[in-house]
C-alpha cells in the first residue's frame, strides 16, 4: 500500500483529516494517508500543479486563481470549512478601523485567502489596502501569529480556529467576527478539496476513496466533539478548554460530507474577478470536475 500525501496550506488545516489518521480511520479504509503542509495558498497550488502532491485541500481564492492561470488540478469536493470561517483578529488595543491606519496586518502569504479577504474588508471600511496599511505574508511564521501580534510586530490577522480561541484565552486579540457573518462579503465556498487532473484521469476511483474516507473522518470527529477536542489539545499543545471552545464555536457551521456549494463558488469567482485576480470569463466548469459533485441541489 503506497503512501498518499494529502496537502494542506497550514499546520492547523484539515484537522479532521489529521484526527482520522490518528484514530486509524484511513488505515481502516486501506489508505496510508499522511498530511503534508505547504504554507500558503499560492505555494500549495504550485505543489499541486507540479505534481508534488496530487490530492488535498486549499482555500478557494488561491486555488481558483491558480486554475484560472492554467494550474493542472481541479476542485473535487468541499473541505470541512465550506463557509468563510476566518476571523478578523486584532490586537486587544485596537478599538476602531481608523486605528489600523499605518499598521501592519498579516495574511498567510501574499495571494492567500487572507490576503484577498483583507483587501476587501479594508476597502469596505474606507482604508486603502496598498497605502493605509501594510499587509505582510507570514509563510512558515504563521504558527507564530499570536506571538507576533502580542509583540506588535503585526497588529492583527485573519485567523482560524483554534488560534482565535487561543488568542482570546491569552488576552492577545479580540475577535471582530467571522467573514461568513460579514454582510458586505458575498456568501462563498471557502475551503475545497482538489485533485491533480492527471491523477483524476489515471485513477478516479482512488480519488473517490480518499474523498469518502475524509468524509468518514470528518463525521467521526464531530460526532464525538469531546474526543476531537482532546485530540486537538494534545496535537496542538493547547489547553483543553481552548480546544473545546474552538470545536463548539464552529460545530454547527461545518460541511461533513464534502458537498460543494457551487453557487457560493460562483460568488467567489465573481469576487476574485472584481479584485483583479484573473480576467473575466472564468466559469465553474473550468475549475470543478463535476464527476465528484455529491449533491444535485448544489450543482448551480
Amino acid at each position: 500500500m503506497s503512501t498518499i500525501a494529502y496537502g494542506t496550506p497550514t499546520h492547523i488545516s484539515a484537522l479532521p483529516v489529521r484526527y482520522g489518521v490518528a484514530r486509524g480511520i484511513f488505515a481502516d479504509a486501506g489508505l496510508d494517508l499522511r498530511v503534508q503542509t505547504v504554507f500558503g495558498g499560492p505555494e500549495l497550488s504550485a505543489a499541486y500543479d507540479r505534481g508534488d502532491l496530487w490530492i488535498g485541500e486549499i482555500g478557494s481564492p488561491p486555488g481558483v486563481t491558480a486554475i484560472a492561470r492554467g494550474a493542472r488540478f481541479r476542485i473535487v469536493a468541499s473541505a470541512e470549512k465550506r463557509p468563510a470561517l476566518m476571523y478578523v483578529s486584532l490586537h486587544e488595543s485596537i478599538q476602531t478601523w481608523e486605528h489600523l491606519r499605518g499598521r501592519r496586518l498579516a495574511a498567510l502569504t501574499i495571494g492567500s485567502c487572507g490576503y484577498w479577504f483583507l483587501r476587501e474588508i479594508l476597502t469596505h471600511h474606507g482604508l486603502d489596502p496598498d497605502r493605509d496599511v501594510t499587509i505582510v505574508g507570514l509563510g512558515d511564521r504563521y504558527p507564530d501569529a499570536l506571538e507576533l501580534i502580542a509583540s506588535r510586530e503585526i497588529d492583527g490577522a485573519l485567523l482560524v480556529e483554534p488560534y482565535v480561541s487561543l488568542g482570546e484565552h491569552r488576552g492577545i486579540v479580540r475577535n471582530w467576527g467571522a467573514l461568513a457573518n460579514l454582510e458586505y462579503l458575498p456568501h462563498i465556498q471557502w475551503t475545497v478539496q482538489v485533485a491533480r487532473t492527471e491523477a483524476i484521469e489515471r485513477d478516479p476511483h482512488l480519488v473517490r476513496r480518499v474523498l469518502d474516507a475524509v468524509a468518514v473522518a470528518t463525521h467521526a470527529a464531530h460526532a464525538n466533539p469531546a474526543d476531537y477536542a482532546r485530540f486537538l489539545a494534545t496535537h496542538l499543545a493547547i489547553p483543553d478548554a481552548v480546544a473545546e471552545r474552538a470545536v463548539a464555536r464552529e460545530h454547527d457551521a461545518l460541511e461533513l460530507d464534502g458537498t460543494l456549494d457551487l453557487p457560493g463558488l460562483g460568488n467567489l469567482i465573481a469576487l476574485q474577478t472584481k479584485l483583479g485576480a484573473f480576467p473575466p470569463g472564468l466559469t465553474i466548469d473550468k475549475v470543478v470536475d463535476r464527476r465528484f459533485v455529491r449533491d444535485a441541489a448544489l450543482t448551480g
